[in-house]
């Protein structure tokens, strides 16, 4: 048992409490031909960079540090540019393939095939991506000043008669009105929204709903789970969505907080005793974003709770991940998480005159690592729908559909 964490793993040991400046680092370390050896926590100041595990290395622009053959899988991009997870569906809205796109820094990161590209209200640069097949307008999630006015976004999930992925919606919502409970789902005490077949327990005995949200300005934090897969199921990408839904109910996730799932896979070679042996190397990459939004549960406990679960080789983690494959309990579990103030895309217009007049205005951001995709919504802005093989168009306000 730990002081305001419960009891853990046996093999686990209590997780380093940081101090108000400072931010958590979570160590790796491994042998040379990549075999787990051992993890550990550290604090440093936030403007520090943190320090890697023994035969890892750091991705770019990022705090995370991975092994060598699991980088080049997830983080292939270089400092000058910027790393775009797109994913491309069919026709049915089911996830056909998993990718990492380097744009130049800058720049706006493309959607995938048959999706919907829309503006992200809290990032000038950035896109909301969703599967076109059922949806023909934009996510709604809050913006900052919805935030800073005391409004929530609410993720509502649905699911079929087989306890399968169907839709999933965000929408902003008053700070009394409550989210509601989607096709398939119930609403825990904790205030988790978990699927029928699964049992509610209090995960989180220090819940982030005490995190405190600056006045002047909404604070988002997210976190990234990598998670090493010992063996893929040949249709696993198209039941991510519904094993990404299955992972929610386990980890008692509260409405609140948005998720996505990406499973990626490559080939590679490693030497080993002056060997040269072939491998498949395949990872689960875990996002969990709360939206600028205080809740029950912040993504860094949750990443850290989906740790302690694959270390432990938890049977519902087991269970939920499944129809995908089967996780490598061994290899450990990297973790970065990272805070940002949210910005509306009218204050970034702002900020765009004032640094063509010389004055440069600059958001904190801070990153944080430690080891061990999607949702799709209805909103009242139009968009566009690409079927193409490349990137779909920005979202407008009139709605334009593609069917090539």
């Amino acid at each position: 048992r730990c002081p305001n964490q419960g009891c853990i793993f046996k093999d686990e040991g209590c997780a380093v409490e940081c101090g108000p400046n400072e931010k958590k680092c979570y160590l790796t370390d491994y042998t040379a031909d990549g075999s787990f050896i051992s993890d550990q926590e550290q604090c440093v100041p936030d403007g520090d960079t943190c320090p890697c595990g023994k035969n890892t290395a750091k991705c770019a622009n990022s705090d995370l540090c991975l092994l060598a053959a699991e980088k080049e899988l997830v983080c292939p991009c270089k400092a000058a540019e910027t790393e775009c997870l797109v994913t491309d569906y069919n026709k049915d809205g089911e996830p056909t393939g998993f990718s990492t796109q380097c744009v130049k820094e800058g720049t706006a990161c493309p959607c995938g095939k048959n999706t919907i590209s829309c503006p992200d209200p809290n990032d000038a640069l950035a896109k909301i991506c969703v599967a076109s097949n059922m949806h023909k307008r934009c996510p709604a999630p809050c913006t900052a000043d919805a935030i800073l006015a005391g409004n929530k976004s609410c993720v509502l999930t649905n699911l079929d008669d087989k306890g399968e992925f169907k839709s999933e919606t965000i929408k902003c919502i008053g700070a009394n009105e409550t989210c509601g409970i989607g096709e398939g789902m119930k609403r825990c005490p904790s205030g988790a929204s978990i699927a029928l077949d699964t049992t509610c327990v209090n995960l989180y005995t220090t819940g982030g709903g005490n995190r405190r949200l600056s006045t002047s300005s909404a604070q988002r934090e997210t976190c990234n789970a990598i998670i090493t897969m010992s063996s893929l199921r040949p249709d696993a990408k198209s039941k991510a969505e519904t094993v990404r839904v299955k992972m929610n109910s386990v980890l008692q996730i509260p409405s609140s907080l948005k998720t996505t799932l990406a499973i990626k896979s490559a080939s590679t070679l490693r030497r080993l005793d002056g060997r040269k042996l072939s491998s498949t190397a395949s990872s689960m990459i875990f996002h969990i974003d709360d939206q600028g939004i205080a809740t029950s549960a912040t993504p860094a406990q949750v990443c850290e709770q989906l740790k302690k679960m694959v270390k432990s080789s938890s049977p519902a983690l087991t269970s939920a991940v499944s129809a995908v494959g089967v996780i490598d309990s061994q290899a450990g579990v990297n973790l970065e998480t990272s805070s940002a103030t949210l910005q509306s895309r009218s204050a970034a217009a702002v900020n765009q005159k004032n640094e063509k007049a010389g004055i440069t205005t600059r958001l904190p951001t801070t990153t944080t690592t430690t080891t061990t995709s999607t949702s799709t919504t209805e909103a009242s802005t139009s968009a566009s729908t690409d079927a193409s093989t490349s990137a779909s168009t920005d979202a407008s306000t009139s709605a334009s559909t593609d069917a090539s």
